[in-house]
């Protein structure tokens, strides 16, 4: 009997552990944009394509920092050709992070948003 309820603590202890991982959040280092608390949405709902976009918004490259009036940010690189990797970031909290195929489509997205980077449009 007391092998088993050794061992069955044991397990017990392993499942603690991975229920403490569960609730430490995951945060990333963005470029002007400072540590961002990453989502479950945007893998959820865009698989691959969302680590995709986190790697490109923290290696920096061509891209830039736009921020809306509703006070969501769009965090945006560009991967090559017409794809643009986007993260929407909102207080600190990733909202979602896809790949966009299309620049004119993403210039429409922040202008409906009321975005600006200060200056220009990707």
């Amino acid at each position: 009997m007391t092998a088993a309820t050794r061992a069955h603590s044991g397990g017990l202890g392993w499942l603690a552990l991975l229920a403490i991982g569960a609730l430490v959040a995951v945060t990333i280092s963005v470029p002007d944009v400072g540590e961002v608390t990453l989502g479950e949405h945007a893998v959820t709902r865009h698989g691959q394509e969302a680590w995709t976009v986190r790697e490109a918004v923290q290696t920096g490259g061509p891209g830039g920092h736009w921020r809306c009036k509703d006070g969501k940010e769009y965090v945006i690189r560009h991967l090559g050709g017409e794809d643009w990797a986007v993260m929407v970031v909102r207080g600190g909290h990733e909202i979602t992070a896809f790949v966009i195929h299309d620049r004119g489509y993403l210039r429409k997205i922040l202008e409906e948003d009321g975005c600006s980077n200060g200056w220009s449009h990707p």
